[in-house]
């Protein structure tokens, strides 16, 4: 009976001490990030209707910096003089919807101009949940209404937007218009965002908003008296072919450009027997890169970069990047390319989950490729 003391005691203590450890760990965390990124992921960006979220980004970026939008609507701010060493780019678009028609009985119609959506089944995820509708007047409650199974028996059972109908609340067109309601207001699923265990966040399109949060947070930690040239770039309409920041290849010449953008590498036949194990479903991985630098090869600066964020203690992992845009159109530019993100769970759903120990890393390293 002793020993099964002393054992249930020992087995205490460890897991006592673990816990202490991991709350040591995640005190690391700056108690702002959480509260600022939140400021961020609840705005809304609509593909093709961004100035919104601009007009929020420029309300953040610190005084005495010329901020520029091209015709694309690109956000652009730029350090000292010349060609950029680095220019860093993130896509801030988020896959939604525009009202296409509002119906006779109050109910509204919606096309995708996103282009393509992040998944397979990304409109049957907003069926029966309710959406925001930015009007005129402010945004507007709706909730996506699923359709009769006895009406569709027998057909396509996913969710498509053609079948997408949302009830405001109006009994007429004429009274859904007197709500503020009008062709081409923007539709997204509704911005909320819950706190999980272990600093983590869940919630619609997280992996379109931290890019965003993360080149501005360095941007303000820069010393701008000491800073070469750099250009930060908060593009749009990164879900289509031609999007903001091919507009940025034509601009700028830099030398490195840091794409910082959500990506996943579980598609197709490349799946690995266990894709719960990859680093992009691994939370509290750090940065995901699609560069090995195991295998010392690339660019000396590149080199350089990871070999100062390992210094640092920043966790790095290995992930294909896949088709993005941003990397696209700057292939054919000579600059070398470094894709930057973070680990995403669920991605591409209406629960995206995210870990602010991964966002600040990102942060971090993200101020390690500017400072050098």
């Amino acid at each position: 009976m002793k020993t099964y003391k002393k054992l249930a005691f020992a087995v205490v203590l460890i897991t006592q001490f673990l816990v202490f450890k991991n709350t040591v760990a995640k005190q690391n965390v700056d108690p702002g990030l959480k509260d600022r990124f939140l400021e961020f992921a609840t705005v809304q960006s609509v593909t093709g209707r961004e100035t919104g979220f601009t007009d929020f980004l420029k309300t953040k970026i610190p005084e005495g910096l010329t901020v520029q939008t091209d015709n694309f609507g690109n956000l652009i701010v730029k350090t000292g003089e010349g060609d950029p060493e680095v220019l860093f780019v993130t896509s801030v678009d988020e896959p939604g919807y525009v009202v296409s028609k509002i119906s006779d009985n109050g109910i509204l119609n919606v096309q995708f101009p996103s282009g393509r959506a992040p998944s397979t089944l990304f409109h049957q995820f907003h069926e029966g949940h309710l959406v925001d509708i930015k009007t005129e007047n402010g945004i507007l409650k709706g909730i996506v209404v699923i359709p009769s199974t006895h009406i569709f028996r027998g057909q396509k059972p996913n969710l498509t937007v053609d079948k997408f109908l949302i009830d405001i609340g109006a009994g007429s067109k004429e009274e859904a218009e007197n709500m503020g309601v009008k062709v081409l207001d923007t539709v997204s699923a509704i911005k909320d965002i819950a706190s999980l265990s272990s600093n983590r966040l869940a919630g619609p399109m997280l992996s379109r908003k931290f890019g965003a949060f993360a080149l501005m947070e360095t941007l303000k930690g820069l010393d701008l008296s000491k800073q070469k040239s750099i250009v930060f770039a908060w593009t749009t309409q990164g879900y289509r072919r031609t999007s903001g920041a091919s507009r940025l290849a034509q601009q700028f010449n830099p030398r490195l450009v840091v794409v910082v953008q959500g990506f996943a590498s579980l598609t197709g036949r490349g799946r690995q027997a266990e894709p719960t194990q990859h680093p992009v479903t691994v939370l509290d991985s750090g940065i995901l890169t699609n560069y090995n630098a195991q295998n010392q090869t690339g660019a000396e600066v590149i080199l350089s970069i990871f070999a100062a964020a390992s210094f640092k203690g920043i966790k790095t992992a290995y992930s294909i990047t896949g088709n993005l845009s941003e990397i696209r159109s700057f292939r054919q530019s000579g600059a070398e390319i470094l894709p930057a993100s973070i680990p995403v769970r669920n991605a591409g759903s209406l629960v995206e989950v995210i870990d602010l120990d991964d966002l600040q890393e990102l942060i971090e390293f993200l101020s390690i490729v500017a400072g050098r």
